[in-house]
């Protein structure tokens, strides 16, 4: 598991994550009402990524 996903996974209301780093893409599946997808972009940089 890479550290984006590991990240990602933490945030309360991510059920699901699907992560490529050669694409730098990533899907996430999460809970509207428990995160959002500032939290997310939050999560990867702080993982040590850049988020465009």
């Amino acid at each position: 598991m890479n550290s984006v996903t590991k990240a990602l996974k933490n945030v309360v209301g991510v059920t699901d994550t699907n992560v490529d780093l050669a694409g730098a893409k990533a899907t996430v599946t999460f809970d509207e009402n428990q995160t959002n997808l500032s939290a997310l972009k939050e999560a990867v940089e702080d993982a040590g990524y850049d988020v465009d």
